[in-house]
């Protein structure tokens, strides 16, 4: 059976119509899918510039955190780089090296700044603990001492509870409370609950009771009687009391000596 053949005429009409139904779909979904295409890649692009600028900074702020040697140094790493989560722990670190040059009122003021601005940070207990010891350097020791008491009776178990125990004790040794500072070293040991610090607290323990047991001593400066009558007159130059202090040394004058003789 001999094959149907198609005209040509028919062939180039099935052709248009195809590309025109392309075209169409192009129209259709083609510009908006390379319009998508282009904001999806100028986002990404961004995005990506973003990042790497942030990236960039966290280095910075890094470097300095750990190359910092003054507390002004690593207070700036707040101020310019408030993102980084090196922040909070600058402000932290340049407190504490405010207490360890002795400068204990701005450690004390940075500490509460810490807690202000980052109630909720895993380090906010340091601060609080760093507070309490500036406080009772400034000689604030009641507030100090009510201070350490509480935290160590709420949190026995915290990491940080044997230093709020030393910090009790010490404040009850500053005001004359020994016998209460005793009591207190003693049910820390009897707890038992940091190890760790056992060996640390027992010396503590050991020379307050040295202390304890040094007699007390005392200087008593003789009182000399109080001058009579006779004692309160003159003294004549005859009656002067020898001394052991060298004769006087005179200057001659020279405008009473005879004149010289050729």
């Amino acid at each position: 059976m001999p094959e149907k053949t198609v005209p040509t005429s028919e062939k180039k009409t099935v052709s248009s119509s195809d590309l025109d139904t392309l075209q169409g779909i192009y129209e259709q979904f083609g510009r908006p899918v390379l319009f998508a295409l282009a904001g999806a890649l100028v986002i990404v692009t961004v995005f990506l510039g973003y990042k790497n600028k942030q990236a960039a900074k966290l280095g910075e702020a890094s470097d300095l955190y750990w190359t910092a040697r003054t507390p002004q140094e690593l207070e700036s790493i707040p101020e310019d780089y408030p993102k980084s989560p090196l922040a909070p722990l600058a402000r932290l670190k340049a407190a504490k090296l405010y207490f360890d040059n002795g400068q204990y009122a701005q450690a004390l003021n940075l500490y509460r700044d810490f807690q202000e601005q980052h109630p909720d940070h895993f380090m906010a207990d340091t601060a609080r603990m760093g507070e309490w010891h500036s406080r009772e350097m400034l000689g604030q020791i009641q507030e100090a001492l009510r201070s350490f008491a509480r935290f160590a009776e709420e949190q026995p178990d915290h990491f940080l509870t044997p230093q709020a125990v030393l910090g009790h004790a010490r404040c009850l040794e500053t005001l004359g409370r020994h016998e209460e500072a005793r009591a207190v070293y003693d049910l820390f040991l009897a707890a038992e609950r940091h190890p760790a610090w056992t060996d640390a607290v027992k010396g503590k323990l050991n020379a307050l009771k040295r202390r304890r047991s040094q007699p007390a001593t005392s200087v008593t400066l003789p009182i000399p009687p109080a001058p009579s009558q006779d004692d309160t007159e003159p003294v004549t130059e005859a009656e002067a009391p020898a001394t052991d202090l060298p004769p006087l040394i005179t200057i001659p004058d020279f405008n009473s000596l005879p004149p010289a003789t050729p």
